[in-house]
């Protein structure tokens, strides 16, 4: 027969989590290791010219342009069709590194060359660190900074480059590493 102390410890349930416990020093080397990638990636301004004209509508609400070194803009917003004022427009230019005056000039002129529009520059905005640059051999930093420490964000490793959608994956993916596998983050 079995003592009570036997039975007690055949029935005795795991624990639903694990708390792996690792040194301090081996956490402190993984968010150097981490810190070093994220300081590593490098910048890219976008910038936004926001230019009026009179009556001006876009035929769409956004159109993409032909861009080149002298055309610098990629896309045009008409914000009176997205719910902004009448006659204002953005065009916005990825990659920028025009100083400010240089590239309102060429957009203007893009503007008059692609669309047949005379327009007035009413400001422009130039972010510096909008985005990472997409560039060759790019190492993104992980999800998994440390143990129980998740990152999520456009930067975070993943299919997409510094996209809405690739931040929103990124958080999809760390909320579901923190449900499914909380044993193993």
């Amino acid at each position: 027969m079995r003592s009570s102390s036997q039975l007690q410890h055949q029935i005795r349930p795991e624990p639903l989590i694990t708390v792996r416990k690792q040194p301090p020093d081996s956490i402190a080397n993984k968010l150097q290791q981490w810190g070093c990638i994220t300081r590593a990636l490098q910048y890219e301004a976008i910038a936004t010219v926001y230019a009026f004209g009179a009556d001006v509508t876009l035929p769409r609400p956004m159109l993409t342009l032909r861009s080149s070194a002298a055309m610098p803009a990629q896309f045009a917003f008409d914000r009176g069709q997205l719910g902004g004022p009448g006659g204002l427009l953005a065009f916005v230019v990825s990659a920028s590194t025009l100083a400010r005056d240089a590239l309102q000039t060429q957009v203007l002129a893009q503007a008059q060359q692609q669309l047949g529009l005379n327009l007035q520059a009413v400001q422009t905005i130039v972010e510096k660190r909008a985005t990472f640059a997409c560039t060759p051999g790019l190492q993104r930093p992980a999800l998994q900074i440390a143990p129980g420490l998740l990152a999520c964000g456009d930067y975070v490793a993943g299919p997409y480059p510094a996209t809405l959608e690739g931040a929103v994956r990124s958080a999809v993916a760390a909320v579901a590493a923190l449900t499914m596998h909380p044993q193993t983050v």
